[in-house]
């Protein structure tokens, strides 16, 4: 068709690594490992927690600084920090890390492994083509040699150097 681009080996290979589902999710996986992967690492450094409140109360109400009943409104504002820090755990943050780092590098070896076979694929599947079109062309002069084995043939049979056997043999072939 002459509406069609050709494609070559490099343009094939490009457009698979583009667009190839499976390569985009192990790339997708590579990157969740790497998040988890610095998750983990987080997770050593200390927690800092804060608060805030305020409430007002209308009506009959108990005033928090008498302690006697009152028919006013009475506002609470309450403020909070909280921290937190974990000293020993018995390595296990440490071998969190460890763990999420193997599984990272895990995922980024299958990420290259699967873009390396998907291009091993395309590759197979273009030198197959290329193959079977040399095949055609082999075929095509084979047919054109035939024809004229065929002409030649029947030449030497109109003029009586060949039987007319021969010439039906190399028609059939």
């Amino acid at each position: 068709m002459f509406a069609q681009k050709s494609w070559s080996l490099k343009d094939c290979l490009i457009h698979a690594a583009e667009h190839n589902l499976t390569i985009k999710q192990a790339y997708l996986n590579t990157t969740l490992s790497k998040n988890a992967l610095i998750q983990s690492k987080l997770e050593v450094l200390p927690s800092l927690n804060t608060n805030i409140s305020n409430s007002f109360n209308f009506g009959r109400n108990i005033d928090p600084y008498t302690n006697s009943f009152t028919l006013d409104r009475v506002r609470n504002n309450n403020f909070g920090l909280s921290s937190s820090v974990t000293l020993f755990a018995g390595f296990q943050n440490i071998n969190n890390i460890r763990k999420s780092n193997y599984d990272y590098l895990s995922s980024k070896y299958d990420a290259e492994k699967i873009a390396n076979d998907i291009s091993i694929n395309v590759i197979t599947a273009f030198l197959q083509l290329m193959y079977n079109k040399e095949l055609v062309a082999v075929n095509n002069n084979k047919l054109a040699l035939s024809k004229l084995q065929v002409n030649r043939i029947r030449e030497m049979v109109s003029v009586g150097r060949l039987p007319k056997g021969d010439l039906l043999d190399t028609e059939s072939q």
